[in-house]
């Protein structure tokens, strides 16, 4: 009877850990990349959480005290995010499939996604080799619900300018059809001229290879198309450039870039979002004032971008990247408000009894608002703020900083020995 009993009480302990370890405790998070919002949440669960690459950017929410998968499942459809669950495992990612192998019948929900991401999604999904030409960087969002794989790969082909679908038993082709080079208009044949190095370019439509074959003619240069896409040009108008530089120009426009082997240049194919990567430009911002751990938490919502914006903890600097029209708001906001703090206080607080540590992740944040710094080598911490949080502080501290009071416990019929081997380890953790 007695050892049924301790069986009854030890599941019923181990289900109601369990269940209290699948509760989510109140937590705020403002401005913070979402996998990093994802790994804190894996971490108090106990739960593997694991995103896949179209998981990205910023996100702020409020946790309350409340199932963790209610919560979990709320702030992913906040930010368009959906998850499926195997076992203790959860994938999250911006694209939603359901496949009927059965009915052979596949649903997509997506918002925002690369074309390319949504067609390896769906040859992972229904187990089937997809091949495609390199594709433009095109962000699409969908809603599919119950068709053939083919009908969707057609879907996302009308999307792309330039490309059908082929199928065969075995898998699909999402191919690029080259441009019919006889419904591209000629180039004029004094559409380059050259006057010593300098090359100047005046054409208004024209084919691409056959602007980059005069080019080369007139700057007596050998090289070597590997490419076999031809494509339309329009409106470039160049002087005075020398023919690196120009070269560059019209491969921009081809979605092409070149290598020189042995004195000749061949050219080759370049995807779009290739040629914009190089327009953009890395920033480097030291921070004097304020912490650039703390910058994400201080930034508006409609100018944090995890794309965008980079901090490193350890040289306490910014690295902006992009376009000098993306860069500049953030620039901006960064010089506003690193500079020095205006009418707060500076105080050294000693902890007696409590760990530093500790102590710190009880505080109530209206207390710290700016985060305080640990003394090396102490149990004591400076914090920073007004006179009135700092004494709110000070107080709080008071109730907190106490010494554990003891307790004589005299045995009439066991050994001390035999007690403490039989106690609980979270009761020995107290004597």
């Amino acid at each position: 009877m007695k050892r049924g009993l301790i069986f009854f009480l030890v599941f019923i302990i181990g289900v109601s850990s369990q269940l209290y370890a699948q509760r989510m405790k109140s937590m705020d998070f403002r401005n913070q990349n979402i996998v990093d919002i994802l790994m804190v949440l894996a971490e108090i669960s106990g739960t593997s959480i694991i995103p896949d690459d179209t998981v990205s950017g910023t996100a702020s929410f409020y946790f309350t005290d409340s199932d963790f998968e209610d919560s979990l499942k709320l702030f992913l459809s906040t930010y368009k995010l959906s998850y499926r669950r195997e076992g203790n495992i959860i994938w999250v990612s911006r694209v939603e499939t359901a496949y009927n192998p059965v009915a052979g019948l596949i649903s997509i929900r997506a918002n925002d996604v690369e074309v390319e991401t949504l067609i390896k999604n769906l040859a992972r999904t229904i187990g089937k080799t997809i091949l495609y030409d390199p594709l433009p960087n095109l962000k699409i969002s969908v809603d599919i619900e119950n068709l053939e794989p083919a009908r969707v790969l057609d879907i996302f082909t009308l999307r792309l300018n330039g490309y059908k679908l082929e199928e065969d038993n075995a898998y699909f082709y999402v191919r690029r059809v080259p441009d019919d080079p006889k419904n591209l208009p000629a180039s004029s044949a004094e559409s380059i001229t050259r006057t010593g190095e300098s090359y100047s370019l005046s054409l208004e439509k024209g084919r691409f290879q056959e602007v980059l074959t005069e080019l080369f003619k007139k700057a007596e240069r050998e090289y070597s198309v590997l490419i076999k896409t031809d494509s339309l040009l329009e409106n470039l108008f160049f002087s005075n450039r020398d023919f690196d530089s120009l070269l560059r120009i019209i491969l921009e426009q081809g979605n092409a870039d070149y290598v020189i082997y042995n004195d000749i240049y061949y050219i080759i194919e370049l995807q779009r979002r290739d040629v914009i990567r190089k327009l953009k430009n890395t920033e480097i911002i030291p921070l004097t004032h304020i912490s650039a751990q703390e910058l994400p938490s201080l930034m508006p919502a409609e100018l944090a971008s995890g794309t965008v914006m980079k901090v490193d903890k350890n040289t306490n600097t910014v690295l902006l990247t992009g376009t000098e029209e993306e860069v500049t708001p953030l620039r901006d906001f960064i010089i506003r408000i690193d500079k020095p703090a205006v009418g707060l206080l500076h105080e050294r607080f000693e902890l007696k009894y409590l760990n530093v540590k500790d102590s710190l992740s009880i505080i109530p944040q209206k207390f710290i608002p700016i985060a305080p710094v640990v003394i090396p080598d102490s149990n004591a911490f400076v914090a920073t703020g007004s006179a009135e949080t700092l004494q709110a502080l000070r107080q709080y501290l008071h109730i907190i900083d106490k010494k554990d009071e003891g307790y004589p416990v005299r045995l009439k019929y066991i050994k001390t020995e035999e007690l403490l081997k039989a106690l609980p380890l979270r009761f020995q953790k107290m004597i």
